[in-house]
């Protein structure tokens, strides 16, 4: 009789410990698992500058809270979920907004308090296309009437993408003046006294993965001056034209029409791998020459990266005359 009793003490001591055990398992609350970011991409652009809409996409956890974050530019924008699982939203750039190779783009997932983040790292284009010949000096049918004349052009970069400045060539009414001309990875330049006439300039290089750009253009050399009266005057003294910058305030200097309005303009265009296209107005303003004609005025370099280029693009205007003259320049390394 005692061993029976003894069994089934024991047979209900095991099982209210069951019941025990059993009850605080189920108290135990779960724990959360944590978001996953399986992609997170960019529709590429072409150009980053004021008005691009840049659109982001993200897949993941679904029915999670989700952020797009822009270092710098905008903080914490909410992206809307459709389907299930995919996250979109999109920017529009401002002209306040500025865009360096270390600006960071991250997507942020958070459920139940677990928070899970990822760094775009793509380059903005799908392709990178070829550089390009560009600003050449003289302008394409345009007139020169002073000795000695510039001729030179810009190489402009694509998608980081520059050239091969040994395999530049440039012929000047079919005569190879390479050797004689300033050469680099930015720009050429080459200056000569020439006779009156037609002159036809033909440059060509390949790019650093050995593709060919050519850029042909031709101007003329008038045999006499041109009346002061047909035209207004408009020359850029300082800097020269192609020349390198440092950080600091650059100033511009030059001559036109005593009292012309002039209307100044300065854009930056950084060739960045990943932000390649990357163009920035920095600088606008209008002003008026001196009773003298001169003019000058600064302007402080935004995007310090080297070999980015900016174009100073000057319209000056009086009575019912105006002209146009662009300035290339280049950040130094």
């Amino acid at each position: 009789m005692q061993i029976r009793l003894l069994i089934l003490g024991f047979l209900f001591l095991s099982s209210v410990i069951g019941i025990a055990a059993t009850s605080h398992a189920a108290s135990s609350p779960a724990v959360p698992i944590a978001p996953v970011i399986e992609r997170f991409f960019l529709q590429p652009v072409d150009a980053i500058e004021p008005g691009t809409e840049l659109k982001f996409t993200a897949s993941g956890t679904p029915r999670a809270k989700a952020a797009l974050s822009i270092d710098g530019v905008i903080e914490q924008i909410p992206m809307h979920e459709e389907p299930p699982g995919t996250y979109e939203a999109a920017y529009t750039v401002r002209r306040q907004d500025i865009f360096t190779p270390t600006t960071g783009i991250t997507v942020a997932l958070e459920v139940a308090g677990q928070l899970v983040q990822a760094t775009l790292a793509q380059t903005l284009q799908v392709d990178s296309p070829a550089p390009a010949i560009k600003h050449a000096t003289p302008r394409d049918g345009e007139t020169i009437r002073t000795n000695p004349v510039l001729i030179s052009a810009t190489f402009e970069e694509a998608n980081g993408v520059g050239i091969d400045a040994r395999t530049v060539k440039i012929l000047l009414a079919g005569k190879d003046i390479t050797r004689d001309a300033a050469i680099t990875a930015h720009f050429f330049s080459y200056r000569a006294e020439l006779q009156a006439g037609t002159y036809t300039v033909d440059a060509s290089a390949q790019d650093v993965t050995g593709r060919l750009l050519r850029q042909i253009w031709s101007f003329n050399v008038a045999s006499a001056a041109i009346p002061a009266s047909t035209t207004l005057p408009l020359q850029i003294s300082s800097p020269a034209a192609n020349a390198q910058i440092g950080t600091g305030t650059v100033d511009i200097r030059g001559n036109t029409a005593p009292e012309a309005k002039l209307e100044v303009k300065v854009q930056a265009i950084a060739a960045i791998a990943g932000f390649v296209g990357l163009r920035q107005q920095i600088y606008t303003q209008t002003l008026k020459a001196d009773s003298n004609g001169n003019f000058v005025f600064s302007f402080q370099p935004h995007v310090t990266v080297a070999g980015t280029r900016y174009e100073v693009t000057i319209n000056a205007s009086k009575s019912e005359m105006s002209r146009d003259i662009k300035l290339v320049l280049f950040q130094q390394k």
